[in-house]
């Protein structure tokens, strides 16, 4: 749906071909050649004609329904059916559905994301500002403050940062 700009608008089609590599034996086309792809690359419907400006119509995301039956009805005088404009309905209800659901998954994604990071940084300033507190008031090392608060291998570099930015400050 969205090509590099020098793929726009370009159809490609890819079809087995047999090659015989040893001996004579060589099968009928019809025998082998069963599989045929064909990349359909769209792009700007302004830039198009024919089948690709059809199609791009069809899974344009930003054209509602309507206009698509308006534009398949005036361009390409197909007729507005009950059966067509349902099917196009339907279509763009399904599309919308995608979007939708692509949309809500990715909030979810983001939001666990968020709190986990959230998480992460609260429980790093918390063991930091411990650490700093256990160094003001008893005199202890890092070392020893970050062993007594059994801070990880793992946790230790973004500790140290967190530290140090709130001795900064």
């Amino acid at each position: 749906m969205n090509p590099p700009k020098k793929y726009e608008n370009t159809i490609n089609v890819y079809s087995v071909k047999e090659k015989n590599l040893v001996g004579n034996r060589l099968e009928k086309t019809e025998d082998y050649d069963l599989l045929t792809v064909i990349m359909i690359y769209l792009g700007k419907e302004e830039g198009s004609t024919g089948v690709l400006k059809l199609l791009e119509v069809l899974f344009s995301p930003e054209k509602d329904a309507e206009e698509k039956k308006r534009v398949l009805r005036e361009d390409f005088s197909i007729a507005m059916t009950k059966r067509i404009e349902s099917e196009v309905s339907e279509m763009c209800n399904l599309s919308k559905g995608v979007e939708e659901l692509g949309i809500s998954k990715g909030i979810t994604i983001g939001r666990t994301e968020g709190i986990t990071i959230g998480r992460t940084e609260g429980v790093t300033i918390g063991i930091a500002r411990d650490i700093r507190n256990l160094m003001d008031n008893e005199g202890w090392t890092v070392e020893r403050a970050m062993s007594a608060l059994r801070v990880s291998k793992e946790e230790k570099d973004s500790v140290l940062e967190e530290l140090n930015k709130q001795m900064n400050n």
